[in-house]
């Protein structure tokens, strides 16, 4: 299935779902009837996209009711691009000139980043722009071009630079506990916790690095929260730390208004 067709489904269905949602219904429900939808329109579809689908779905539904949630604040939910994309190293004002010389060997890098990241914007005028753009937009008509504008969030992103340490958080989105999932997410976590030792070895405020996702999650908490972080092991001069601080389940509105108060609260 082709990514612009399922952005499609969720566009052409945006309202419905945004309003679900806030009726009280579950992700996993309404990811149920994009899934049905998309089977409908694509017959041939593998189970592989749509396990795909679903993540982009979420990603996509996740980041515009975060932000509308808290749309008179200064607090940001932005979906990052790409490892290809190297958004990570071009969306901080310090490591958007070190980007050429990581490179410059002629290594690639491939890697997994995590979905999202939270921001404090309090003094970040087009990013706050950016955002009431996104709040801003009538679900009514406009499904497609609020898709768009959340996947390409991070281009705002890397257009006006922040400073790393009015980064809040990042979360890795997950809507299947798969053991590969799980791993992934810990190795997301691990390598932004690298970049920050490699680019910012004095900062004194971490970010939390978050997994979230609509499933129940209690065996995959019991084991990302008490894993020990690789990093930090590494690290002599660092206190033991784990991998992943918080694993959040947001199945419903009540449990993605707890996810939002807890990075508020960071």
């Amino acid at each position: 299935m082709p990514s612009i067709d399922s952005i499609g489904i969720i566009s052409s269905n945006f309202t419905a779902i945004v309003d679900k949602v806030l009726r009280g219904e579950t992700f996993t429900d309404c990811l149920d009837f994009l899934e049905a939808k998309a089977k409908e329109r694509y017959p041939t579809a593998t189970t592989g996209a749509l396990n795909n689908c679903r993540g982009r779905w979420f990603e996509v539904l996740l980041t515009y009711l975060t932000n509308y949630q808290v749309r008179n604040s200064d607090i940001l939910f932005l979906k990052l691009g790409t490892a290809s994309d190297h958004s990570v190293f071009e969306i901080f004002r310090e490591t958007q000139s070190n980007l050429a010389t990581v490179l410059s060997s002629g290594m690639t890098l491939n890697l997994s980043i995590p979905d999202l990241i939270i921001l404090n914007i309090e003094n970040n005028p087009p990013l706050k722009q950016w955002k009431a753009e996104l709040c801003g937009l009538s679900t009514r008509d406009n499904g497609r071009d609020i898709t768009t504008k959340i996947l390409s969030g991070f281009n705002a992103l890397t257009q006006n630079p922040i400073d790393f340490i009015f980064c809040k958080a990042f979360c890795s989105v997950k809507t299947s506990l798969r053991p590969d999932r799980k791993y992934q997410a810990m190795y997301e976590a691990e390598f932004m916790k690298a970049f920050q030792l490699r680019f910012f070895p004095s900062l004194e405020l971490a970010p939390k690095y978050i997994m979230a996702g609509p499933l129940e999650a209690n065996a995959t908490r019991r084991i990302l929260e008490n894993n020990l972080s690789i990093i930090s092991l590494a690290n002599s001069s660092s206190t033991v730390k784990p991998t992943i601080d918080r694993v959040c389940v947001i199945n419903t509105i009540e449990e993605m208004n707890s996810f939002i108060r807890f990075c508020q609260g960071i």
